[in-house]
C-alpha cells in the first residue's frame, strides 16, 4: 500500500523520471519522497526542511513506514531517506539530485532560492516547482535565466487550482536576471495553458484570474480604492483574459 497523496502531489509525482535521485525542498510531512521511495520511482530522497519540527513529522513518517515493512528490508531503506535541515538549496551539493522538487512556496521565493546558486540549480537535470502565487514572474525569471519551461499543468486542491510547473537547465545565462516587475498577460495565463491542460480547468483558471481584476476593478471604480496605476493594470488584464477565452476557452 503506497503513502496516499493529494491530487497535487500526485501530479509532481507524475513528472518525476524513474531512477532519479529527488531533493524535496520544503519536503513538510514527506509524503511525496516516501511515495516515491515506496513505489519505486526514486532510489533515494533529500527531504529538506528549514523548518526542525516539519523535518522531524517527517523523520517520523518514514521511521513508522520503514518498521512496517519486513524486519530485512528495514537498513536498506533507511539508506534510501536522507534528512536536510536549512534553507533552500543549501542543504545539498552540486550534482547531489537529479530533480529537485520546491512546492507550496511563493512564485519570488522558489526564484530567489534558484538563483542563490545558479551554478548549482543548472547542475540539477529537472525542476518540479509549484509556486502559491506568482507563476508567471517565476516563469519568466526561470526563462529569462536559461531554464526552459516544459509544462504548465493545473490541478484542483479544494476550492483552489494549482499550477505546477516542469523545467529543465537549459543554457547558462551571461548574467542573472531577477525582476518583481509585471513580465505580460502571456505568462499569467497564456496558449500553453490550453494546450497542456484539459479545457474544462484551463478555462476556470482563466475565469478565476478574470474575477480577481473585475473585482479590483470595481472596487477602484466605486471609490473603495484609488490606485489608477492598479486599475489600468486590471482593465488591460480583463480585455486579455476575455479575449483568451473568446480563442480557447468558452
Amino acid at each position: 500500500m503506497y503513502t496516499k497523496l493529494s491530487d497535487r502531489l500526485m501530479m509532481i509525482a507524475e513528472e518525476t523520471e524513474k531512477g532519479q535521485i529527488v531533493a524535496d525542498i520544503g519536503t513538510d510531512h514527506g509524503f511525496l519522497p516516501l511515495f516515491l521511495i515506496e513505489s519505486g520511482i526514486a532510489p533515494k530522497a533529500i527531504l529538506a526542511d528549514i523548518s526542525k519540527g516539519s523535518l522531524e513529522k517527517a523523520r517520523q513518517n518514514v521511521e513508522n513506514y520503514i518498521q512496517s515493512c519486513p524486519q530485512e528490508e528495514r537498513t536498506c531503506l533507511r539508506k534510501c531517506f536522507d534528512f536536510r535541515l536549512g534553507d533552500g538549496l543549501s542543504v545539498i551539493a552540486e550534482s547531489e539530485a537529479d530533480t529537485v522538487v520546491i512546492a507550496g512556496m511563493g512564485g519570488i521565493l522558489m526564484a530567489q532560492i534558484l538563483l542563490a546558486d545558479l551554478r548549482k540549480t543548472f547542475s540539477f537535470k529537472r525542476l518540479i516547482l509549484q509556486p502559491r502565487n506568482k507563476a508567471g514572474h517565476l516563469m519568466h525569471i526561470l526563462e529569462k535565466n536559461g531554464i526552459k519551461v516544459e509544462k504548465e499543468q493545473l490541478v484542483r486542491e479544494g476550492r483552489f487550482i494549482c499550477e505546477i510547473i516542469t523545467a529543465y537547465p537549459e543554457a547558462f545565462p551571461d548574467r542573472t536576471y531577477f525582476s518583481e516587475e509585471f513580465p505580460g498577460f502571456e505568462y499569467e495565463a497564456g496558449e500553453r495553458l490550453f494546450r497542456e491542460n484539459p479545457h474544462e480547468i484551463a478555462s476556470q483558471y482563466v475565469l478565476n484570474r478574470l474575477r480577481i481584476h473585475k473585482e479590483i476593478t470595481d472596487s477602484i471604480v466605486s471609490g473603495k480604492s484609488s490606485d489608477s496605476e492598479s486599475l489600468g493594470h486590471s482593465q488591460a488584464a480583463i480585455e486579455y483574459l476575455e479575449g483568451l477565452l473568446k480563442r480557447y476557452g468558452q
